[in-house]
């Protein structure tokens, strides 16, 4: 992929992706609230992933059920558009990682959050100067999250297991 995927809507990114073969799932979006908190789109104040949950009402078996053509996209632009989703407020997009892909995911210190993804990295690649992998995240592609952190795309990894928090 040669497009620089921000500086894009969701919607344009998620059409490169489904032309290079990525499946995709559009995901709740945080809203403001009428008393200025950010919620998820969901509507359920409770929610526990706010803004990072497939829409049901277009994957109703969540990322067991995602956007692969363009005829599928098409009709999850109807669903989006009667959910109240527009120009002004996108959804959010996840994407299915291929076999063999796996992501790093280097938060920034916010909020209650205070660890440095960015400083986690460097810790972990200067106790690990040997590990072979290192010409593989040389060599692929990274986004800016919305979080203000990257995301590093990782290729030939082998098999992969979801994981969360610092390994």
């Amino acid at each position: 992929m040669d497009t620089t995927i921000n500086s894009m809507s969701t919607l344009e990114a998620a059409q490169i992706y489904l032309s290079e073969g990525v499946d995709i799932v559009f995901l709740h979006a945080p809203r403001l609230s009428t008393n200025g908190l950010q919620v998820c789109s969901c509507g359920n104040p409770d929610c526990a992933s706010p803004a990072k949950h497939p829409i049901s009402k277009i994957h109703p078996h969540g990322p067991a059920s995602p956007i692969r053509t363009q005829e599928e996209f098409e009709a999850a632009l109807e669903k989006l558009s009667s959910l109240g989703f527009n120009e002004d407020s996108t959804p959010n997009l996840g994407i299915i990682l291929p076999p063999g892909v796996a992501v790093l995911d280097l938060d920034v210190p916010r909020g209650t959050r205070t660890e440095d993804g960015f400083q986690v990295f460097r810790d972990f690649v200067s106790s690990h100067p040997t590990w072979d992998g290192w010409e593989k995240v040389r060599v692929t592609p990274i986004e800016k999250s919305v979080g203000g952190g990257w995301h590093v795309y990782v290729k030939d990894v082998g098999a992969t297991q979801p994981a969360l928090g610092i390994m």
